[in-house]
């Protein structure tokens, strides 16, 4: 049902976006303004709205998926296996006993929520309301244009009134930002308090501003494990209960003490109160052990065990081999191969980083020749924008629009009328402007593809934005590390440092080289050097071997 409602919210916003792109073609005109602004005000509801194409098609893929290997699940006792986890049946509930799960949002912020939502609906929807009002001649040639107030012009045309269509199209931007907006407040709202209630009747499913969900013992047919990564021995995650007419969503969720440590104030307070915003029944070994109960309960009801698919879908497997990343779990990891040579620290530098004091620092050189191309690639991105913006900007004004600036004619009889003079003022003040936010973004975007690392005697460090972003793991808190070697494809090596709830991802290039005096004469030599030994420096510290990451998702059986 959930995919249906997506599938149809999806087509309704692609069949409204043609039709107001449509009747913009067919009735609009460039309106009397200058273009820069009018790209400026137009480019966010633009970006709105592809954004929203690609969340609302992105949760219908997902849902259909889902879906219909659901069915698949039901119908095909092949398509799913038992999980190598299952839980322990000797904890289920005895008869007459029941079981809750419950949790709720103390810093919630829903205020903030409410807010935020309608600042957007105001930027993006007022912003897609004000191109249209430009566009559309029955709003650009009568008194309700906002431009009109901006910027006053000697203009004698009739005054037009906008017709029903016109005002169905104008409120269009303004419905859809509307409508998104309150699909983020009811999520929010939803998440505010949820539990799981257990009898001898059934399993019932409640949220707040939510119908409860009720599903029958006897009528359980299969209970998945519908997620990339097998479950661990956690009872932790979201579950399907497959039914004989429905099915019911079951996730069980505790928010564990993060094992990072950051040195930006701001995002380590943020943090803390993400982990200190929810309250959970009993306390939170007591919700544990009744998560652990419940699963047990359900496999000792329904008389099924807790399966899992036998394969993801092809998209999943793309998308794994692109953000391996997002995927990978500890027990993932842990249950691939050692890396060998020579990826594969070696003991004897091993051995001599156990007696190494200090720390190790893996600066790569930003390199010159990429970095220009990301800047040229920018100047020219914004080159390309304001010259379209002065090109249209040039015949979009009458010559006695700004009658105290004189026409300007250029050789071969070219004559620029003071609009256009302004727009080209306007055009190179902004790409003026553009120069040092690409510079800036290229080094950004260069540190943050080959950061900083550092390994000292608390742990692991990345650094790519600054001091503000640093991000420690303890040498307590690594679990696995693992490695996706370079490829064909890539001279770059990820490398994947895993804790109970998170993980630090970093890439070497082949060809990189040691930033700073300490990289003299040959930084590429020293560069590796250090990263050797600071791969050493993991090893010892945690007792961990390298495993070398697969580029498949590992298999569910």
């Amino acid at each position: 049902m959930r995919a249906v409602r997506y599938l149809l919210l999806l087509l309704a916003l692609l069949g409204s976006q043609i039709l107001v792109g449509v009747y913009l073609v067919m009735n609009g005109s460039l309106p009397p303004v200058p273009a820069y602004l009018l790209i400026s005000f137009g480019v966010m509801p633009l970006m709105f709205a592809l954004g929203a194409d690609m969340i609302v098609g992105g949760y219908t893929i997902g849902f259909l998926t889902l879906g219909q290997r659901i069915r698949a699940a039901k119908r095909d006792a092949m398509a799913t296996v038992p999980s190598a986890f299952q839980p322990d049946a000797g904890l289920a509930m005895l008869p007459g006993e029941t079981l809750s799960l419950a949790v709720r949002r103390v810093h919630a912020h829903t205020a903030r929520t409410i807010l935020q939502a309608a600042a957007l609906v105001l930027l993006f929807g007022g912003a897609g309301m004000i191109v249209i009002f430009s566009v559309l001649p029955d709003f650009s040639q009568s008194q309700l244009n906002p431009f009109t107030l901006l910027l006053p012009l000697n203009n004698s045309s009739l005054i037009k009134t906008p017709n029903t269509l016109d005002w169905i199209v104008l409120l269009c931007p303004l419905f859809w930002m509307g409508t998104f907006s309150w699909l983020s407040v009811n999520q929010h709202l939803s998440s505010l308090r949820s539990s799981v209630f257990a009898d001898d009747r059934g399993v019932t499913v409640k949220r707040a501003f939510h119908r409860d969900e009720f599903l029958p013992w006897e009528h359980v047919t299969v209970f998945l494990w519908p997620g990339v990564a097998q479950p661990a021995n956690e009872p932790f995650g979201g579950y399907i209960l497959i039914g004989h007419k429905r099915n019911l969503r079951i996730n069980i969720t505790r928010i564990r003490a993060d094992d990072f440590i950051f040195d930006n104030t701001k995002t380590a307070n943020t943090l803390a109160s993400a982990l200190s915003s929810y309250v959970y029944e009993g306390g939170q070994e007591a919700y544990t052990a009744n998560a652990r109960c419940l699963l047990a309960t359900i496999i000792v009801r329904s008389h099924t065990p807790l399966r899992v698919f036998t394969t993801q879908p092809s998209f999943l497997r793309l998308l794994f081999r692109r953000f391996p990343g997002r995927f990978l779990t500890i027990q993932q990891i842990e249950s691939m191969p050692f890396a060998g040579a020579p990826w594969q620290p070696n003991p004897k530098a091993v051995e001599e980083a156990m007696s190494a004091r200090g720390r190790i620092v893996a600066r790569p050189r930003l390199r010159f020749w990429a970095t220009f191309r990301a800047v040229v690639a920018g100047l020219l991105v914004a080159l390309l924008l304001v010259t379209f913006a002065t090109i249209i900007a040039a015949p979009a004004y009458s010559a006695d629009s700004f009658s105290v600036i004189p026409s300007v004619t250029l050789p071969g009889a070219l004559t620029l009328s003071p609009t256009a003079i302004i727009g080209l003022a306007a055009g190179a003040f902004l790409y003026l402007l553009s120069i040092p936010v690409a510079v800036v973004y290229a080094i950004q975007r260069q540190r943050t593809r080959f950061p900083i690392m550092i390994a000292d005697d608390v742990g692991v460090t990345r650094i790519t934005l600054g001091q503000s972003s640093a991000m420690t793991i303890p040498w307590s808190a690594i679990k696995a590390w693992g490695i996706i070697p370079p490829s064909s494809s890539s001279k770059m090596a990820t490398y994947m440092l895993f804790t109970d709830t998170g993980k630090l991802i970093w890439r070497e290039s082949e060809d990189a080289q040691l930033a700073g005096h300490a990289g003299m004469p040959d930084r590429l030599d020293a560069y590796r050097a250090q990263a050797e030994h600071f791969h050493a420096l993991i090893v010892a510290r945690t007792r961990l071997a390298l495993r070398e990451i697969t580029s498949d998702l590992p298999t569910q059986a």
